[in-house]
């Protein structure tokens, strides 16, 4: 693990805000998801891009954006993982917030603005807007519309603010729709090669955090693309990092806010749920039958714990079934997920294939 040590590399200039972006051969569609940054309207902004060994032209379109603007800074390395390029970019930033885009995505011009104006109405240490999701790459969704009369809600404390993280109602687990304060980083531990990185920067910066705003507007587009690293085929990246963060959870948990240990049984249970749920279909994955015995041991290990636990409660119906079958029955918990899998992508070709003759047809005519 390596620790940011934001002291050791930067002086922080007031009002700034450091826009960090990893980059990994996005050559497509990283000029919007640069545009979008470039063009807020808050302009007290400097752009860290770490090009984390691209193989196509995603670093070099960068470069030329950079000679335009000498806000943007870029820097190339080897191929290190989203959490080498989050570590080398803390190493030049300089804001006194900072604010996480991911390449292929794409931020509302008055994003910074508002989450700044939040974060001086409320004094927060982070800033939440919300998010839409988009799947066409080509095509931007329609930009939500807004007032700039700001709705702001604030969660007043660590423990409020901990509960709702844990109970999942407002803070979302993931960094890239948040402005937070540069010095939360400051400690924060990453394991290099780790893609899922989310969950592990947000608990370590959560628990520091003292005041929690978060405002209704739409600000943030994610871009959702079939062969990402989170909906691609399950594989050991996905295995390792769902036992590193698990793992990493009991720990960290266990030192820093031990009143939430019950969380635990209900997130062992889940995820080793959802892991099985997503090696029933991959081909790729290696030693299936031993990893499948590793998540049925963790399920018995902590059910009956996770079941009675409010976070459990909390949960749809639906997770609590699919969780009970998957107790008592791996095997056939994995039978039926396939089953329904092979109907769902039937149904998806059989409706593509429907949609495709009645547009030959309506073009004949």
């Amino acid at each position: 693990m390596e620790k940011i040590d934001i002291k050791k590399f930067t002086s922080i200039e007031a009002g700034r805000v450091s826009i960090i972006m990893a980059l990994y051969n996005m050559e497509s569609l990283v000029y919007r998801a640069v545009s979008s940054v470039i063009n807020q309207t808050y302009q007290n902004i400097e752009v860290i891009i770490i090009d984390d060994g691209s193989r196509d032209k995603g670093g070099a379109i960068c470069d030329e954006i950079a000679l335009e603007d000498n806000r943007v800074k870029v820097f190339h390395q080897e191929n290190t993982g989203i959490a080498g390029a989050y570590l080398n970019a803390f190493k030049y930033v300089t804001g006194e917030y900072v604010l996480f885009v991911d390449s292929d995505d794409f931020i509302d011009p008055r994003m910074v603005e508002f989450l700044i104006e939040t974060i001086s109405k409320t004094d927060a240490d982070i800033a939440q807007c919300r998010r839409k999701y988009f799947f066409d790459s080509k095509n931007n969704p329609e930009v939500e519309k807004y007032s700039d009369d700001l709705k702001i809600n604030v969660l007043g404390s660590t423990e409020e603010i901990l509960d709702d993280y844990f109970f999942e109602r407002n803070i979302l687990r993931n960094e890239c729709d948040k402005l937070f304060r540069t010095n939360l980083f400051e400690g924060v531990e990453c394991q290099k090669g780790m893609q899922h990185i989310d969950v592990i920067i947000l608990m370590q910066v959560i628990v520091k955090c003292q005041k929690y705003a978060y405002i209704e507007n739409v600000l943030y587009y994610v871009y959702k693309k079939p062969d990402s690293i989170s909906r691609g085929e399950y594989n050991e990246m996905h295995w390792n990092d769902y036992m590193y963060i698990n793992n990493f959870y009991q720990d960290y948990i266990s030192k820093f806010c031990p009143q939430y240990l019950d969380f635990m049984h209900y997130r062992w249970v889940k995820s080793s749920m959802i892991a099985c749920e997503r090696m029933s279909t991959s081909k790729i994955i290696t030693d299936k039958k031993l990893k499948i015995g590793k998540c049925r041991e963790i399920c018995r290990k902590n059910y009956r714990a996770a079941k009675v636990s409010k976070y459990y409660k909390d949960d749809k119906l639906m997770t609590h079934l699919k969780c009970f079958i998957f107790y008592m029955s791996p095997t056939i918990f994995m039978l039926i997920n396939k089953v329904c899998h092979e109907f769902i992508n039937l149904f998806v070709v059989k409706t593509v294939s429907m949609k495709n003759k009645i547009n030959i047809v309506n073009k004949n005519e």
